[in-house]
C-alpha cells in the first residue's frame, strides 16, 4: 500500500541520470539492477521506513518475481542492502554474486542512496528544479542543485558516495 509508482519512477530516473553523469561509474548490468532496486525501495517502507532498504531486499528475495533471474534478484537485494551500509554483508548472495563484485555493489548502493535522498528533496509532487552535473574539480564527481526541500541533513549519504567512488558530491539548495 505504500508503494508509490510516481516516486519509484522518479527515483529510478534519478539513478539513470546519476549514472549518465558519472560516465562509467556502473556497468550496464549493475545500472539496470540499481534502477530495479530504486523501483522496489518503497515496498520496504510498508514494513519499516527506517529499515526500508533491508526490508525491500527481503521482499525482493522472498517474493516470486518470475521476470527476474536468480542473479538479478541477488543483485537488486544486495544493492538495497549496500545502500544502507558502508560495509554490506553480502555472503548470503555468494552463489549469484561474482567474486570481486563487492566494490561495484557498494558503488551501486551509493547511487541508490543518493537517488533516494534527492527524490526526498524534490517534495511530494517532484516539481522542484533539479540539476545534476559532473564536476570539473578533480575531487568531486557531481554537483547537485535543487530548489525543493531545503535541508540536506543526511551527510552519511555523501560520505557513503565518497567512500564508494573516491570522489565527493557537492549538494546545494538554490
Amino acid at each position: 500500500a505504500t508503494w508509490d509508482n510516481e516516486k519509484a519512477s522518479r527515483r529510478s530516473a534519478l539513478v539513470s541520470l546519476i549514472c549518465e553523469k558519472l560516465g562509467d561509474g556502473l556497468d550496464p548490468e549493475m545500472r539496470e539492477a540499481t534502477e530495479l532496486a530504486a523501483e522496489a525501495l518503497d515496498t520496504g517502507t510498508a514494513i519499516d521506513f527506517y529499515s526500508r532498504y533491508e526490508a525491500a531486499a527481503w521482499l525482493v528475495v522472498n517474493s516470486n518475481i518470475g521476470a527476474l533471474s536468480h542473479r538479478q534478484i541477488a543483485l537488486v537485494a544486495a544493492i538495497c542492502i549496500a545502500a544502507d551500509s558502508s560495509s554490506p554483508q553480502l555472503a548470503r548472495f555468494k552463489s549469484e554474486i561474482k567474486s570481486g563484485e563487492s566494490s561495484a555493489i557498494k558503488r551501486a548502493g551509493a547511487v541508490l542512496a543518493l537517488a533516494d535522498e534527492i527524490e526526498m528533496r524534490l517534495g511530494p509532487s517532484g516539481a522542484a528544479t533539479l540539476d545534476i552535473q559532473p564536476s570539473e574539480k578533480s575531487k568531486e564527481a557531481l554537483i547537485i542543485s535543487w530548489d525543493g526541500v531545503e535541508s540536506w541533513n543526511n551527510e552519511s549519504t555523501l560520505k557513503q558516495f565518497k567512500s564508494a567512488f573516491k570522489k565527493s558530491v557537492s549538494a546545494r539548495h538554490i
